[in-house]
């Protein structure tokens, strides 16, 4: 029974692959460049700001060092995301483990089916976690909540680890694809007749975080092909990358209905009523190397300079990222000018 998936909403559109995923909206204008854009790993390595080759040398191919501006992005990114979500839409933000035992990817539906996906600490019987999914939505594992919290909404940012899928090449980097890479995580625990409603709530939080950040993107219901083993609905958010000319998936907003409760015996109760099962939602919101590679993409200019979005300058105290040689070049004429 437990390799058996969920069972898939109605509403959801039969098809096999991502060709059959249903459009529902877009938003934003596509960038328009009198120049030839460069995909986002030329640009980035131009400019120093991710190190494929340093990751490559600490812990073999599919990894990624982020370096200076690079870095500084991706924890600002982070920042920007977990004080939109806990300020403005009142998720409570946790600092989970990295690691998680088996009981824990069981209850999310993560086991035993994708076991081989996960990286395992054999002595200690304990897992690398592929999204803070697992120890988030274990948090009320065997417990009974009072109705009256629900809905109880959590935010995560945490490393994320995923084992290998065959040779890392070129169709793994145009998807911005590793093995390890940082994510901000939404989980929600609701009542069943509300989340269907909660659910188009998520998506419109992921959406709201997309629009500061002035990235087009559309959205789209998944096929039945393209759900995953606990979901029984779910939405993807895609960003558009100006240098392929088509959308990169940033964001899967997933309703697992009361798959995971049932798995982890996860229960409210009602007044004097029996206890039910919940149901849980979970969001990327969105993963970070993803959106920094739209940002390097859609938002570069002829001279090789990557404009920061409005809303992270106050974050990053610039409004570009240069190339190394400009930055010393500008140092030099402050010191100069001082």
């Amino acid at each position: 029974m437990l390799r058996f998936p969920n069972i898939p909403d109605p509403s959801v559109p039969q098809g096999r692959d991502e060709k059959d995923n249903l459009q529902v909206r877009e938003w934003g204008t596509k960038p328009p460049f009198d120049f030839t854009p460069l995909p986002y790993w030329k640009l980035a390595e131009r400019l120093g700001i991710w190190d494929f080759r340093g990751g490559v040398k600490v812990a073999g191919r599919g990894f990624v060092l982020f370096r200076g501006a690079g870095s500084r992005l991706e924890r600002v990114l982070a920042d920007f995301m977990l004080d939109l979500y806990t300020s403005q839409h009142d998720y409570v933000e946790l600092s989970p483990p990295l690691l998680a035992d088996q009981e824990s990817l069981t209850c999310t539906g993560h086991f035993p089916c994708w076991q081989q996906g996960v990286y395992c600490c054999k002595d200690d019987r304990l897992f690398l976690i592929p999204s803070a999914e697992v120890p988030l939505t274990n948090l009320h594992r065997d417990q009974i909540l009072d109705a009256q919290s629900l809905p109880l909404s959590y935010v995560a940012c945490t490393a994320c680890f995923r084992r290998p899928e065959g040779s890392w090449g070129r169709e793994n980097r145009q998807e911005v694809r590793f093995h390890q890479f940082r994510k901000v995580e939404l989980i929600e625990f609701v009542a069943p007749e509300s989340s269907s409603a909660q659910l188009d709530q998520v998506v419109a939080d992921v959406e709201e975080s997309l629009q500061l950040l002035e990235l087009p993107y559309r959205v789209v219901l998944d096929c039945v092909g393209q759900l995953s083993f606990a979901s029984a609905k779910a939405y993807g958010v895609e960003v558009w990358m100006a240098a392929s000319g088509s959308y990169l998936r940033v964001c899967s907003c997933r309703n697992y209905t009361d798959f995971q409760a049932r798995r982890g015996n996860i229960r409210f109760r009602h007044r004097e009523k029996n206890p039910e099962f919940v149901h849980t939602l979970g969001a990327s919101g969105p993963a970070l190397p993803r959106l920094m590679a739209a940002i390097i993409e859609n938002c570069q200019t002829a001279t090789g300079e990557i404009l920061i979005p409005k809303i992270l300058q106050r974050y990053m105290n610039d409004a570009s990222v240069k190339s190394p040689k400009s930055n010393a070049e500008t140092q030099r004429k402050n010191k100069r000018h001082n």
